[in-house]
């Protein structure tokens, strides 16, 4: 997964198999990644994950984000609490 959205620069699933150039038919490919990621991520590839993360984050990482092509949203709907543990 990871191989096919950084080669397709896209999080969409035709767009991911596409790029792993696989010998079988797209809707198949399509299907099987589907329930490979219905299954969720196991708690020890998350722990495994957030260990390397945190390596590489600041202390207080800034985040930007661009709404200026959304509507409107109300201020009490744009607070953002952080995540990180």
């Amino acid at each position: 997964m990871t191989y096919g959205m950084l080669a397709a620069g896209s999080c969409l699933l035709t767009d991911v198999v596409d790029q792993l150039h696989e010998n079988t038919k797209k809707v198949n490919s399509v299907e099987r990644l589907t329930r490979h990621l219905n299954k969720g991520t196991s708690s020890t590839a998350l722990k495994s994950y957030l260990i390397t993360i945190r390596k590489w984050a600041p202390q207080e990482p800034v985040i930007h984000i661009d709404d200026s092509s959304r509507k409107f949203i109300p201020q009490r709907k744009r607070t953002l609490r952080p995540t990180m543990m």
